[in-house]
């Protein structure tokens, strides 16, 4: 029986690239995040004034101000980035800031941004149980821990790694990947906890539903299952330009760019792992450990 496709953490963001907004809906919509924090801030928007923090959605006739000994960068959907400067007061237009005090430098653009709205905090990605539960642990003994991807998170079709841990006593697992339709499209037994799928067998924009077994007796052995989604190609190929171009750079700053756009397209695990990277580059920022904590990372074995 054909499973219902969830739109997952995909359809929570917006894919701002070529969509046109107009008007008030223009007004409205994020045209752009502060990739990069350091010190405090103060955001003015709608009417209301609060801390600036790493991440923040921005939209067109907000205000930011820095405190003297503070920087931020702040990225656009299209890809313009500028460096605000500590003392720096700035207006967010469409694709610009105005300054009204202060100096603004502009940054070298990353490539249009694939994904800037928030995640809603109902979806709480990473504690979500989308993931099958184990039929029968009384023939299958211990669950089989940790699968990921799982829980809806997004993968890459050309590069896709499930992982998993390994069960004590266990020296053989199988692992099984099934489509929308039921249809087996990869098959593996490994003595691996991880498990690289081939490029060119997942589609993208796809979900799937994948186990994990141990070989061997049943009662000594375990049992886990997952599902997950795969990026489009257009999400995809969007992020694959702006990871070539943080990649050239290797700022902090556009490590935090590229984290945040992870997170945001259901790469979860890539984007705590982009986040240790920066934090290694700058270890004493606040804002970078208080990400890892909201990207839930240490589900996902990267703290």
């Amino acid at each position: 029986m054909k499973r219902l496709r969830r739109v997952a953490v995909l359809a929570a963001t917006l894919v701002l690239a070529g969509a046109g907004l107009v008007g008030a809906e223009a007004a409205a919509a994020p045209v752009a995040i502060v990739a990069a924090l350091s010190g405090s801030g103060t955001l003015h928007a709608s009417g209301a004034s609060a801390e600036l923090r790493l991440f923040d959605r921005l939209a067109v006739g907000d205000v930011v101000s820095l405190a003297a000994d503070a920087t931020a960068v702040v990225a656009f959907v299209n890809g313009n980035r500028f460096e605000v400067q500590g003392g720096g007061t700035v207006t967010v237009g469409q694709v610009e800031l105005q300054t009204e005090k202060g100096v603004v430098n502009a940054l070298k653009p990353v490539g249009t941004v694939p994904a800037v709205a928030a995640i809603p905090a109902a979806h709480s990605p990473g504690r979500r149980s989308g993931a099958i539960r184990v039929r029968s642990g009384s023939l299958w003994g211990a669950e089989v821990e940790n699968l990921y991807p799982r829980d809806g998170a997004a993968s890459l079709a050309c590069a896709t790694k499930l992982t998993f841990t390994s069960v004590v006593s266990a020296t053989e697992y199988r692992v099984d990947v099934e489509d929308e339709l039921g249809e087996t499209v990869f098959q593996a037994e490994t003595r691996s906890p991880e498990v690289i799928i081939p490029g060119g067998v997942l589609k993208p924009d796809t979900e799937y539903y994948w186990r994990v077994r141990t070989v061997g007796r049943r009662l000594d052995g375990g049992r886990g299952e997952a599902l997950f989604v795969t990026l489009s190609a257009e999400n995809a190929a969007a992020r694959e330009a702006i990871r070539q171009r943080v990649e050239a750079e290797g700022g902090d700053g556009a490590l935090l760019l590229l984290a945040e756009v992870d997170r945001s397209l259901g790469l979860y695990r890539e984007a705590c792992e982009t986040l240790v990277r920066a934090g290694a580059g700058d270890p004493t920022n606040p804002h970078i450990e208080a990400a890892r904590r909201a990207f839930l990372c240490s589900e996902y074995a990267i703290d």
